[in-house]
């Protein structure tokens, strides 16, 4: 019997298999692309050790790196001769699951890459997280293909005259899943 007052509740229950369709819902009709994010800030381009939390970030001193994560296992170098510029080293420290980089005369980090789910971004995500995630926490990509997603932000010199950074966080990926985190300084 149904009473006067009475009236359907789709949206008002509390049933969690009709709230799951009800987001499975807008998820098809508007996808993911269509999440809303914060957007990008300077405390994005850090990455935390889920194992002792730990932070280090883009222009970190690498003299914090070995007091975080101590020396590094493996060390190596590569001389790199771009065209129209003089010859410039990059440095690798490789800890397992991380790469650290940075350039000789340069004493801050450049790049990290995260190769494990033993590290995470500053927004939670880890190596084998879906691209639905990824889209859930940073919203839509600037760029986008089956093999990648790239998030960028344009950070202000901190010396007078210097040109700006473009900041950029790569999400690697393999059938829609983060197979590799690469946090770096993307030039001009």
């Amino acid at each position: 019997m149904i009473h006067r007052n009475s009236r359907p509740r789709l949206l008002g229950t509390s049933h969690p298999s009709v709230k799951m369709l009800f987001v499975l819902l807008i998820l098809t009709v508007f996808g993911v692309e269509g999440v809303i994010a914060a957007p990008l800030s300077q405390h994005d381009f850090a990455i935390t050790s889920v194992v002792d939390g730990k932070t280090i970030a883009l222009k970190d001193p690498i003299s914090k790196v070995i007091s975080d994560l101590g020396s590094p296992p493996r060390a190596t170098i590569e001389i790199k001769q771009p065209p129209d510029e003089g010859p410039w080293d990059v440095f690798r420290y490789e800890y397992p699951g991380l790469t650290v980089g940075f350039m000789r005369g340069w004493p801050t980090i450049e790049f990290l890459k995260l190769e494990s789910r033993l590290f995470k971004t500053a927004r939670g995500i880890r190596v084998g997280d879906t691209y639905a995630e990824v889209v859930r926490q940073y919203g839509p990509p600037i760029s986008r293909s089956s093999e990648r997603a790239v998030y960028q932000l344009k950070v202000a010199s901190s010396k007078n005259g210097e040109p700006a950074d473009w900041f950029s966080l790569d999400f690697e990926l393999r059938s829609d899943k983060v197979t590799a985190i690469w946090v770096n300084i993307a030039g001009e």
